[in-house]
């Protein structure tokens, strides 16, 4: 057993389990608007059924279901 998980499991005793499996969960493909660029209305109207919005952040969002992520960068 590695050094790392006996801390971990000593840290955090009966929680450790969970701790792991939350771990082991892939996260949520999410983003953050640059509003300075767009709005948060433009941004929910253009993926209108698509996101969900992340309680924490205003300017949050989560991508529904499966999602494809493309990249583009503009030079200013």
């Amino acid at each position: 057993m590695s050094f790392l998980r006996n801390q971990l499991q000593t840290l955090l005793g009966e929680e450790y389990p969970q701790f792991r499996a939350a771990v082991e969960t892939p996260a949520k493909k999410s983003f953050r608007v640059n509003t300075l660029k767009a709005s948060v209305s433009e941004i929910k109207e253009t993926f209108r059924g698509k996101i969900k919005s992340i309680p924490w952040c205003k300017e949050g969002f989560w991508f529904e279901g499966g999602c494809r992520i493309q990249l583009s960068i503009t030079w200013g």
